[in-house]
């Protein structure tokens, strides 16, 4: 992406293409949620900068999610991106998203994700099961579940 900006352009653009096709479809075909993702953060923050993404993939996103709502105004799109993305989660309710997923709480404080954006955003979260409950009990890993549950309190995920 930063040593051929031109590939990096016409690569997404043809994977935009396909993805407005198959959306079309499944939208046609009367899904009520439409699910989208890319994988743009890690543990420790984004894969590429802010900047980047929205250099070159915002705009693809924002043509997609207008485009699928244009097909059914009452459908719901959900984005799937692992990681500390939250730099761009105001450019992507910006865009349109409804659902968000996952909150990884060791990349992002579910508490502070829900508070600064929870009036715009729905969340479908999960667990980290690799690191927290591998080698829990079950009444251990039942307690993790509810305290965890309880920070994204009020109003549910």
């Amino acid at each position: 992406m930063a040593t051929d900006q031109d590939f990096a352009h016409e690569l997404f653009e043809r994977l935009t293409v396909y993805s407005l096709i198959a959306g079309r479809e499944m939208v046609a075909q009367g899904v009520d949620v439409l699910w989208l993702g890319d994988d743009f953060g890690t543990q420790r923050g984004m894969l590429i900068s802010p900047k980047m993404w929205r250099t070159f993939i915002k705009e693809r996103y924002a043509r997609l999610i207008a485009a699928f709502k244009a097909q059914n105004p009452a459908l719901k799109i959900a984005y799937h991106c692992d990681g500390t993305i939250q730099p761009i989660i105001p450019d992507l309710i910006e865009i349109g998203l409804d659902v968000l997923n996952p909150i990884q709480p060791l990349a992002m404080d579910p508490a502070e994700i829900k508070r600064k954006f929870g009036k715009h955003l729905a969340f479908w979260g999960r667990w980290m099961c690799n690191t927290r409950f591998r080698s829990a009990r079950p009444r251990r890993w039942l307690a993790k579940c509810g305290s965890g549950c309880g920070r994204w309190r009020p109003a549910g995920v």
